[in-house]
């Protein structure tokens, strides 16, 4: 070792042992708009939107707190938070501040949890100290895969209970001070930095940090049990029987651009320690985050301890307080996958065998994204190795913007639906929210397993749970059973719900969970399911059921994929759990927020592409020959429209033979990745897969060559589907070759298309260019379709074969006209290129999938029970503050609108347009889209209620549209001009086709000389899509070049466009598009 190289180690050494202390000013203003105050037995209850109402102590006064979490430099330890400066006011009156009580279990079927109410604290409501005495606390820290994560608790109002007083600060300035080079500050791989840096942007207060505070990537470590990889996805096999299903798995991971690799639960249990096999997992897992890089675990079995058989991959069962609920004996032990995902410590820091007792110091942070397959037989594995596939790859496209929000009445004084109108919102355009709620009298069973079977992309289910199913007043609105006989194909989206023991798969012995029944469905269910273990919580405020720690985490996991972007599966739940960390032990063991962060589990696919939008194509073009050595391989990624680039594809290249051909990179601005790779063996296919968030994967290949070798043969005629007039029909094609040998071809065709058992025939030699017209050497059969495709060589120059063109087919007919040419399907294998909607190719033919029921959407729906929703305009006409809103006023006499429940939309006055007619007042819906809808029928119901007084007095409702990019002018849907009320069914079939659509109700009084009391109002409100499912199907072909059609045979014009019925009662609509140069155009009726 040379001086310098002694030197320069010396001084690494150096620095690394040096602390140094720094400081982060951080700033958080609070309005006082945003108090609520309530009164509940004669205590006051005030909540601060954003704050979370909540006490260390039951008894001590609830107030809003607000805990944030700050990033710190990789490697600190917070020492300490202080009050630089505040803003702080007195609010006007004298208050008793509600004593907080403990969280309380959902309620189960036919069991709701009484809990015992806790007097105020005399010792501190008596006192005329400050409660609670410091503004700001530092309450702890973690780590999230080697980003460093402070937790300051922030207590906006400050109470003096002797005095009834309260302090609200308006800004807070707090300075945290922290030490550095304490603990760890590295990261194995830039991936893990980079990804779990995305994280952590979505999860503190100071985002803007992740890159100057990130962790210092160390490179992967060695271990003295795994072999060195790069393996970012780690699947743990729980039985030998499903190491090849899940190969599968890894295998299409891999090659998009995730290495995968299948670790044997047998060979873990046999080299790692442990105290138990779960620890031994984790323990491995450990070393695969450190040594290969992993981010992504796949836990490759079910954990059910109390079914023989299905004990594959235990569990980790923690504990973390009493439930108090006594209603099963092992209720308060909750399985937990959470453990195999923190990887901080040990969770068990007592050493007494009890895990994740807040003494057991678990940080709770996620450090890889666990998922768990809760399969323990080869078909049910192959179904969701299968279902992962067929969603990330090829996925239905009418079924991903819908949310399904089924709602149960939790408890009768608890309103439940402000929490699923919050998720609602959180949707964009042209998304549909089908609020299906019990209140409201839309939830019914029949109802969720229609919904269920047309296909919903996301879902929060509230209701009462337990492991068979989730409940609604006593009975399931969707169980075990109704999941065994879903139908909804592949169109499968994901579901959390807050539900008791839906996802207890320890609690049905000798069967499945309802979760596990969701996502083992074959033919129909879920993709990803995330249910509790044991008990969902909800909060209490004077026998008045709030908003608890299970709905919070419902609702942070939607806020993630619509507000941050998230939209890997397990990801966005590891985030929004991480979100809720500072919280978990904010109110010890009394709130039961770290419990709900144990309990809600994946099952699915942690690392799953979640769609939210229609998925488009990707247009991506490269060389499709790859030179032997060394290699900068460019792949250049646009839009389907050929011209826009994307930017951010993630582009992978692998070889097929050569496991050492493997590189990935992103696009760039313009769409260009370029991937450095080494190629050696000749004629390897080198497989060409580019994904990107809301984009269908591309996957296509490449071949090795050797310099020297021909090009890969262009077909040129038949065209692909073609029918032929005769027995030995024509194949040309064509080959380059760079030195100009002469070519050899290899023809090979079968009536397999998976060539089981082909013919073949090998040609003479052609000199380079020259194209070659083959005829079969033999008659084929009438009638029969055959599939086909060629290579060729260079005998006297590389003597390598390049790789057979894609296959085609053609199907032969002696009854079509000598010299003629059709595009022909008549084949299960031919419609499978095509696009099929609502259809199934069964046998030779395509069907509709028979579902005979009548779907009904949900578009828009406000009952104003919360007040005007969001996105609703309220216009004041005459500027005088009277204006509309949302209650109840005697001014409507017995003209309210119908089955209002306890309130309304109302207008109540009389000088709107007083001598100015349009001074008016206006109620206005949000924009809703429409432009999907193009069968069944658009209905739009509402109640309406009018008191009348005076001539001159009008209610009107109105409509618009928007058509070609701009709207047209109000119209009205209905005028109302004397006293009446009821509701109004009207169908808008007719204003279709349109992109959207909007609402307005609109009072106007043009003649009134004196301000009388009148009233008009609005309820239950209601667009809707109503459609016979089985009544329509589409299928769409491949694309038919009419230059392919004139190549094969050249014709003048066009010949006719033909469909054969399956039976004499089918009804078949024919449209035909043709390319016109930049998108798909029409071909009119007329011209047809």
């Amino acid at each position: 070792m040379s001086n310098l190289q002694k030197m320069f180690i010396a001084i690494t050494l150096l620095i690394a042992t040096n602390l140094w202390a720094g400081e982060i000013i951080q700033t958080v203003e609070f309005s006082p708009d945003d108090l609520v105050f309530s009164k509940v037995q004669n205590y006051d209850v005030v909540e601060l939107r954003g704050c979370v109402a909540m006490a260390s102590q039951p008894g001590e006064p609830r107030l809003p707190k607000l805990m944030q979490s700050v990033l710190i430099p990789a490697g600190a330890v917070p020492v300490g938070v202080e009050v630089v400066s505040e803003e702080v006011i007195e609010l006007n009156g004298n208050y008793k501040i509600y004593p907080y009580q403990p969280d309380v279990p959902l309620p189960m079927p036919g069991r709701v949890f009484v809990p015992e109410f806790f007097e105020p604290k005399a010792e501190i409501y008596n006192s005329a100290a400050l409660f609670p005495l410091k503004r700001c606390n530092l309450t702890g820290s973690g780590t999230l895969s080697g980003y460093r994560i402070a937790h300051i608790e922030i207590n906006p109002v400050q109470y003096i209970p002797a005095q009834g007083k309260l302090k609200f600060a308006r800004k807070i300035i707090y300075k945290l001070r922290y030490v550095e080079n304490r603990v760890d500050n590295t990261v194995p791989t830039i991936d893990q930095q980079r990804i779990f840096g995305e994280d952590v942007r979505a999860v503190v207060v100071n985002p803007e940090m992740v890159e100057v505070f990130a962790p210092v990537v160390s490179g992967r470590g060695v271990s003295r049990f795994l072999p060195p990889g790069n393996y970012k996805y780690v699947i743990v096999s729980g039985a030998t029987y499903l190491d090849s299903i899940f190969q599968r798995l890894a295998k299409w991971k891999t090659k998009k651009g995730i290495p995968a690799k299948v670790v044997p639960i047998s060979w873990i249990n046999s080299n790692y320690s442990g105290w138990d096999l779960p620890e031994k997992i984790r323990n491995f897992i450990i070393d695969a985050k450190n040594t290969w890089g992993t981010i992504w675990v796949l836990l490759g079995g079910s954990a059910d301890h109390k079914t023989g058989g299905q004990n594959l991959l235990p569990e980790r069962s923690c504990w973390y307080t009493f439930s108090y609920a006594y209603y099963y004996y092992d209720e308060d032990t909750i399985p937990c996958d959470l453990y195999f995902a923190g990887l901080d410590g040990t969770w068990d820091y007592n050493n007494d065998h009890t895990y994740g007792q807040i003494s057991d110091s678990a940080d709770m942070y996620s450090d890889v994204y666990v998922g768990r397959a809760s399969v323990y037989t080869i078909a049910k594995a192959q179904n969701f190795v299968s279902k992962i596939l067929t969603y990330e790859k090829n996925p239905p496209t009418n079924y991903i913007r819908k949310m399904l929000l089924p709602t149960a009445i939790l408890w009768s004084s608890y309103e439940e639906r402000p929490m699923q109108d919050s998720i609602a919102k959180m949707t964009p355009s042209p998304w549909i929210d089908a609020k299906l709620y019990e209140r409201n009298g839309t939830l019914s069973r029949q109802r969720m397993i229609d919904s269920m079977n047309v296909g919903y992309g996301m879902g929060a289910w509230e209701g009462h749970g337990n492991e068979n199913g989730i409940y609604m007043s006593g009975v399931p609105y969707l169980n075990s059973n109704d999941a065994d006989g879903l139908v909804n194909g592949n169109k499968q989206g994901i579901a959390i719900s807050i539900a008791c023991f839906t996802g207890a798969w320890d609690e049905t012995p000798g069967g499945d969970c309802f979760a596990e029944h969701l996502i083992n469905r074959t033919g129909g269910g879920l993709i990803g399911v995330m249910f509790n273990s044991r008990y969902g919580w909800g909060a209490i405020v004077g026998g008045q059921y709030v908003p608890g720690p299970s709905e919070r985490l419902d609702t942070t996991y939607f806020a993630k994929i619509f507000h941050t972007g998230l939209y890997k599966m397990g990801q966005v739940l590891a985030v929004d759990k991480d979100c809720w960390v500072p919280y978990a032990d904010a109110g010890a063991q009394y709130t039961f927020t770290r419990w709900c962060l144990y309990e809600l589990n994946l099952l699915g696919d942690p690392e799953l592409s979640l769609w939210t939008d229609v998925p488009t194509a990707m247009q991506v073009s490269y060389n499709t020959m790859v030179p032997i050595g060394i290699n900068n391989f460019e792949v250049t990624v646009k839009e389907s429209n050929g011209v826009t680039p994307v930017e951010s594809a993630f582009v992978c290249l692998m070889g097929k033979t050569d496991t050492l051909l493997y590189g990935t990179c992103f696009t760039n601005s313009s769409g260009i990745a370029t991937v450095n790779i080494n190629a050696s063996i000749p004629q390897d296919t080198v497989w060409v897969t580019v994904t990107k968030k809301n984009r269908l994967p591309y996957e296509g290949f490449a071949i090795v060559v050797d310099l020297g070798m021909p090009v890969m043969p262009t077909v040129i005629k038949p065209l692909d589907f073609a029918c032929l007039p005769n027995l030995q029909p024509t194949l040309s094609f064509v080959s380059n070759d760079p030195n100009n040998d002469q070519l050899q071809y290899r023809v090979l065709w079968d009536t397999d298309p998976n060539f089981a058992t082909p013919d073949s025939a090998t040609t003479g030699l052609y000199n380079s260019g020259v194209v070659v017209n083959f005829v079969f050497p033999s008659q084929l059969v009438q009638g029969t379709t055959y599939w086909w495709k060629v290579k060729c060589k260079d005998p006297a120059g590389s003597g390598y074969w390049t790789s057979y063109t894609t296959k085609r087919s053609f199907t032969v007919n002696t009854n079509l006209p000598t010299c003629t040419c059709s595009w022909f399907q008549t084949t299960n294998a031919q419609f499978n290129f095509d696009i099929l909607n609502g259809t199934i190719v069964q046998g030779d033919s395509v069907v509709l999938i028979a579902m005979d029921q009548t779907i009904i959407d949900t578009l828009l729906f406000a009952d104003f029970e919360n007040g005007i929703p969001w996105g609703w305009t309220v216009v004041d006409g005459n500027f005088d503050g009277v204006k509309w809103s949302a209650g109840t006023t005697y001014d409507i006499w017995d003209y309210a609108p119908p089955n209002y429940g306890s309130s309304y939309a109302y207008y109540s006055d009389d000088d709107a347009g007083y001598m100015i007619v349009n001074n008016n007042e206006e109620l206005i819906s949000p924009k809703v889209y429409v432009g999907n809808i193009n069968f069944g029928k658009l209905e739009f119901v509402y109640g309406y209620g009018f008191l009348a007084y005076q001539t001159g007095e009008k209610f009107r409702v109105k409509f618009r549209k928007k058509v070609g990019g701009g709207w047209t002018s109000w119209i009205n849907l209905a005028e109302y001009t004397v006293s009446i009320s009821g509701t109004e069914i009207l169908d808008l079939t007719s204003h279709l086709p349109c992109d959207s659509m909007q609402f307005e109700w609109f009072y106007s009084d043009s003649t009134s000389l004196y301000h009388w009391g009148y009233a008009c109002a609005c309820d239950n409100i209601l667009l809707r899509w109503v459609y016979q499912w089985s009544d329509y199907g589409t299928l769409t072909s491949t694309p038919v070049n009419y230059h392919d059609l004139s190549t094969t045979y050249p014709r003048n014009r066009w010949g006719n466009v033909v469909w054969r019925k399956s039976s004499g009662g089918d009804s078949i609509g024919i449209q035909v598009e043709y390319w016109n140069g930049s998108g798909w155009q029409l071909v009119p009726n007329s011209v047809l």
